[in-house]
């Protein structure tokens, strides 16, 4: 029973297993078929977008490739099209375009020569046609420039100055002339001269200088004091130590060349010193500044004593009635007190006396540059003596003063360093300096600043005024343009004497320097240098460097530089090596007179040399009927010449002297044969000639 239960049990699990797993299967199967399903739909949808894509990428690229195409041929026509219509249209302008310019270069061709033609047929006929000359009466002034005289004339400046130089003077455009000298330039040309004696209000504007005054409050001034004596007595060297400054370093050659201002404090008031070269040449420049000085101190060194430069100054000194202090200098040397004593008794002479040592009229001071002695003494004695002279001046009243130097500038251009005398200048002041005038652009004082106005006694540097402004000149403020025009128009300043030239030799100068102090005493220098034998001509002299104007002026005389502290400039000297120009360069005044001594001295009296240029040994002897004995010769040094003045050597012996004649080469004339030559010569008078002998060609220089 058991058992049989039992295996109902069991059959009926099994039976349920079974059940189930065909439950389970038929499950599995549906899930299967599901997922295919999906999978078959999943695959499916996934081919289908890739073929999509793929066409459609295809049907793109096909598409750009075409479109690509239509544009690159569109393109292609339209370009064409284009160029073809711009070529038409150029070439059709083009051709527009040189038909006009040709009509029209043919027709200024046309017209320029219808033009040449009348004209030369006008020359021909004026030609053809003298014009009578119309002489006429010319009114003749004191005093008149050459332009003012050409226009009268009515002729050009430059064949007037033609004119006169056949006359035998030099002279420039600019240059005044006197009435006697302007009538027989008028005369030789033709015309008629009539004196003009209404030229006479000279001498209203001289009175009405001399008497204008000026009454308003005065005041005293500064001294102004000059430094003279012989070259070399310690003048600079004296200044130095009381400015403390070392000018003698500026100066080449270790002597002053330029007039130096300068201006010092001393106890509370004060002092301008003038500082003078001591060289002989320049007597022009100490003339200068005795015309601005109120007290000079002659420097005479005990060494030396009384020299040329010391008498020449006491000369102007005694002349212009100035002030003086004698500073004997250089009192630090040995034996100095004995030769003091010596400088004392020499300018009694001179009636200079001593005031302490003689109760005389001069103060005397001894001084050394070197220690410093002595210079406090000298100060109070410049002070006591201009207290002595009562220095005044109106500050109110129109500038006076002088010219003390000029020179250029390449900024500024002409600056004019000067003095003034009297008054107050003030910038834009209109300032007249001899023939010259204009308005005060700048001012400059001795520290370099630039200022609005100046009063006397104080040196100033002047930019504004441009012409030929020399040292020395006088300068003075007159606000009045018209009547500065009418002085300068009547007086007589600037006249040129003229004088015929009948020296046997003529040689021409063209100076050039760097200030005008230097130029006015190379100038004097010049004209003193010139005798019965030599004449000195200075064709043109100012400041500045050397241009190509120059250099040709002076090619057309053959003439002579003289470059004094200045360069000539750089197409100047292509020139002047070119053309063999000769050019002094120097910076020392005495150096470069010296040198041009030589040269007159040479012109005067030229030493000639004869020197062999060449040498010929004879090899052989030809006879030709027409021309002659000729020598066949080997040039053996130099080079022979044809016409040279020869002489034969025949055994160490001078056996002919004589002309070489002719130079032969090839059956042709030549005119000269150099070293290694083989040649012919024929030589004037002499026939005798033999192998072996020696030609020596000589030139005389």
């Amino acid at each position: 029973m058991i058992k049989n239960k039992v295996k109902n049990f069991q059959n009926q699990t099994f039976y349920k297993k079974i059940i189930f797993d065909l439950d389970y299967m038929e499950m599995l199967y549906f899930n299967v078929d599901f997922n295919c399903e999906k999978n078959i739909e999943n695959n499916i949808k996934k081919n289908i977008k890739k073929n999509i894509k793929k066409n459609i990428k295809k049907n793109i690229e096909n598409n750009m490739e075409n479109i690509k195409k239509n544009i690159e041929k569109n393109i292609k026509k339209n370009i064409k099209k284009n160029l073809e219509n711009n070529i038409k249209k150029n070439i059709e302008n083009n051709i527009e375009n040189n038909i006009e310019n040709h009509i029209k270069k043919n027709i200024k061709k046309n017209i320029k020569k219808n033009i040449k033609k009348n004209l030369e047929n006008n020359i021909e006929n004026n030609i053809n046609e003298k014009p009578q000359f119309i002489s006429k009466e010319i009114k003749i002034p004191n005093y008149i420039i050459i332009t003012d005289l050409a226009q009268k004339m009515s002729i050009n400046v430059s064949e007037l100055i033609k004119v006169i130089f056949n006359m035998g003077y030099i002279i420039t455009i600019n240059d005044k002339i006197d009435k006697n000298t302007a009538c027989l330039i008028v005369k030789n040309i033709g015309h008629t001269p009539i004196l003009d004696n209404n030229d006479n209000d000279i001498e209203k504007i001289k009175v009405i200088k001399k008497n204008y005054t000026y009454k308003d409050t005065d005041f005293y001034r500064a001294p102004i004091v000059t430094f003279m004596g012989h070259v070399d007595h310690g003048k600079t060297s004296l200044l130095d130590y009381i400015l403390s400054k070392k000018n003698t370093e500026k100066e080449v050659g270790g002597i002053t060349q330029y007039l130096s201002v300068f201006n010092i404090i001393y106890n509370k008031t004060p002092i301008t010193f003038i500082d003078t070269p001591g060289h002989a040449a320049f007597s022009y420049m100490r003339i200068i500044s005795i015309k601005a000085t109120d007290i000079i101190v002659l420097v005479i060194a005990a060494d030396d004593g009384i020299m040329p430069q010391t008498i020449e100054s006491i000369k102007y000194i005694k002349k212009s009635n100035i002030s003086l202090i004698i500073a004997i200098n250089k009192i630090d040397i040995t034996d100095a007190s004995e030769n003091i004593k010596m400088i004392h008794k020499k300018l009694l002479v001179y009636n200079i006396i001593s005031d302490d040592k003689y109760n005389g009229n001069t103060k005397f001071v001894l001084v050394s540059a070197k220690t410093g002695e002595g210079i406090n003494d000298l100060l109070k004695a410049i002070l006591s003596v201009s207290e002595k002279i009562k220095l005044i001046y109106v500050p109110t009243a129109p500038a006076q003063g002088i010219v003390i130097e000029s020179k250029m500038d390449k900024g500024y251009g002409l600056i004019i360093k000067g003095l003034v005398l009297n008054g107050t200048l003030k910038k834009r002041d209109m300032l007249r300096i001899g023939n010259y005038y204009g308005k005060v652009r700048i001012l400059i004082n001795d520290e370099g600043k630039k200022v609005n106005e100046v009063g006397p006694s104080i040196p100033i540097e002047i930019i504004g005024i441009n012409g030929i402004i020399e040292s020395g000149d006088e300068f003075n403020t007159i606000n009045n343009e018209n009547k500065i025009i009418k002085i300068i128009n009547l007086t007589n300043n600037n006249i040129l004497p003229l004088n015929n030239i009948k020296n046997i030799y003529k040689l021409h100068f063209l100076i050039k320097t760097d200030v005008k102090g230097i130029l006015k005493a190379i100038n004097n220098a010049l004209k003193n240098f010139s005798n019965d034998k030599i004449n000195i001509i200075i064709l043109s002299s100012n400041i500045g460097n050397i241009n190509v104007a120059d250099v040709k002026l002076v090619r057309s005389y053959n003439g002579i530089i003289i470059a004094f502290n200045v360069k000539a400039e750089t197409a100047a000297i292509e020139i002047i090596k070119r053309e063999s120009i000769i050019i002094l360069y120097h910076n020392i005044i005495y150096k470069l007179l010296d040198e041009i001594k030589k040269i007159l001295n040479f012109l005067i009296s030229p030493e000639i040399i004869t020197t062999i240029v060449g040498v010929a040994i004879v090899k052989n002897i030809f006879n030709q009927n027409k021309l002659g004995i000729i020598a066949g010769c080997i040039i053996t040094e130099g080079t022979i010449y044809k016409g040279n003045k020869i002489r034969i050597i025949r055994d160490n012996q001078l056996i002919f002297q004589g002309i070489l004649e002719s130079i032969r080469y090839l059956k042709e004339n030549i005119k000269e044969a150099k070293l290694g030559n083989e040649c012919g010569i024929i030589i004037k008078n002499f026939n005798t000639i033999k192998i072996g002998d020696k030609i020596e060609v000589l030139q005389k220089n």
